[in-house]
């Protein structure tokens, strides 16, 4: 075509009826890109069994591939592959064993994008994956995303001496995505834009760390979420959807509930805060004369309160699954099932106390063989952690978990211990 490009156009025809027309074209800039792009179309014909009628299987291939140079932007690339086949078209059309035995296809196509000056960075992604086996796809487009970078909205500049304010972090995250799970036969039918769920995620997290009183470490967060929907998740029981048996006509029981979805716009939404202190603490014994000149305890308590609000009843959704009383089963299930995000969940209400304390021991020797003090670790990390649940109806207290390290015979032998003690248990 030019001295950047070039085409390749080949055929196949068959005296059955049987065709197929592949092109394939090949690209490339210096210090720029490269790539190539392969489309492929075919109909197979072949005899009906039954009555000897003509029978088509049409089918297609995109394949694209996509490699920009290093040197071609600053903060922009653009780049990847797509391998998309309907219809299990590389098997009937290339008589290979390679093109028979493989199952899977996957694309990825990729333009990332850094904006310069600002802590933001944006993606847009085309992703697919396909069983020729199951004939089921699962399609992204588009998958984009907006990340900032942790920014410091408070800080002060030319500042001397530092506050509390100076330290509180922002970030956040935003991804819009457009899913769709169909087969390679009704890839580019109007059943598959039916079928397309389209969502846009965003999350937010605000922390800060200050000193308390000289010694304490103080650190308070607050996490926030929200995705916004297009479709919620139906399950319907039909009541006249008996099976009987086909002798007695005995009733074996129902069908299992239908799936559909219902368009509209709907929310999940989920906070937690948590704050959390810990300091370190250090205590030391010396002695001037004998073997031991010295025992040193380094104490780093922490002490954490989390909270996070209960949505569970908000987003959940009950079915029934038989008639009959006795044989009834009510399914309780999430209105967000097979979201673009996959299942989103609701949570049982959750607050508490989590609780700990490490701890390390090193001792002071005197030796004879040069006459000068040296240091030896005791124990490395003796841990003890529990939390405390405020919301549970029994047992508030977990289990208390201890755990410890210390090396042996001059570090030639690690030795690790753990205990779990139960406080409602004697």
């Amino acid at each position: 075509i030019n001295e950047y490009m070039d085409m390749r156009l080949t055929g196949d025809i068959y005296t059955r009826g049987s065709h197929g027309v592949r092109i394939n074209t090949t690209y490339r800039k210096r210090y720029g890109y490269s790539g190539n792009v392969l489309l492929g179309y075919s109909n197979n014909i072949r005899d009906n069994d039954a009555d000897g009628s003509k029978l088509s299987a049409k089918s297609f291939s995109i394949n694209v591939s996509h490699r920009q140079d290093s040197k071609a932007h600053p903060y922009r690339n653009l780049g990847g592959s797509i391998n998309i086949q309907t219809n299990r078209y590389d098997q009937r059309t290339f008589e290979n064993p390679t093109a028979a035995l493989n199952n899977t296809y996957s694309s990825n196509f990729t333009l990332s994008h850094d904006m310069p000056g600002t802590p933001f960075r944006f993606n847009a992604e085309f992703r697919h994956s396909q069983n020729t086996q199951t004939r089921v796809m699962d399609i992204t487009l588009p998958n984009m995303s907006l990340r900032m970078n942790t920014i410091y909205p408070f800080k002060r500049k030319n500042s001397t001496k530092e506050v509390w304010s100076d330290n509180v972090a922002l970030t956040y995250s935003s991804e819009f995505r457009n899913f769709v799970k169909t087969t390679d036969t009704t890839l580019f039918t109007q059943q598959t834009l039916k079928d397309i769920q389209t969502g846009l995620q965003q999350r937010a997290s605000i922390s800060t760390n200050m000193r308390l009183f000289t010694y304490i470490n103080l650190s308070p967060s607050i996490n926030y979420d929200e995705t916004w929907l297009l479709k919620k998740y139906n399950l319907t029981f039909n009541p006249d959807s008996v099976i009987r048996e086909a002798v007695t006509r005995d009733t074996l029981g129902f069908k299992s509930p239908e799936e559909s979805f219902t368009s509209g716009f709907y929310a999940h939404r989920n906070y937690t805060a948590a704050i959390s202190l810990n300091t370190q603490r250090f205590f030391t014994k010396k002695w001037s004369k004998g073997f031991v000149r010295g025992i040193r305890h380094v104490a780093k308590p922490n002490l954490s309160f989390y909270y996070q609000p209960g949505n569970k009843e908000r987003y959940e959704a009950i079915v029934n699954t038989d008639t009959r009383a006795q044989f009834n089963n009510p399914r309780t299930y999430s209105i967000f099932t097979n979201s673009p995000f996959g299942t989103l969940q609701g949570f049982e209400e959750q607050m508490g106390i989590s609780y700990g304390i490490t701890n390390i021991f090193e001792a002071k020797h005197w030796s004879k063989k040069d006459s000068t003090e040296k240091i030896i670790r005791l124990f490395d990390n003796i841990s003890v952690n529990g939390t405390y649940n405020f919301v549970a109806d029994s047992f508030k207290f977990s289990d208390v978990f201890v755990s410890g390290n210390t090396t042996v015979l001059k570090g030639l032998s690690n030795c690790n211990f753990r205990a779990t003690f139960s406080p409602y248990v004697y």
